[in-house]
């Protein structure tokens, strides 16, 4: 007689967990559609400048801000940030 196999622990049943070498920070890019946050995975030991890329926009042409207040592109990122890049616009 075959034996079942025994019943799914409930640590069977979570999601695998999150590689411990990543982070995931909230990036909302300003000018576009209001809200818009979209997760963004990224190595730990990434930068500010690194999420800016993340969502398609280069760090040159960008201000970041992170609850109000301005921050240098070489901020390291902490995980759950949520971000405000604000695309620099020239010319006239």
């Amino acid at each position: 007689m075959e034996r079942s196999a025994p019943p799914a622990s409930p640590e069977d049943a979570r999601p695998p967990a999150r590689d411990a070498g990543l982070l995931v920070v909230e990036v909302e890019v300003a000018r576009a559609v209001p809200g818009a946050g979209r997760l963004v995975e990224l190595p730990a030991g990434s930068r500010v400048r690194d999420a800016v890329r993340a969502v398609g926009l280069s760090p040159e042409g960008a201000a970041v801000v992170v609850d109000g207040e301005p921050v240098p592109m070489d901020e390291p990122l902490t995980p759950a940030e949520r971000l405000l890049v604000i695309p620099t616009f020239s010319g006239g």
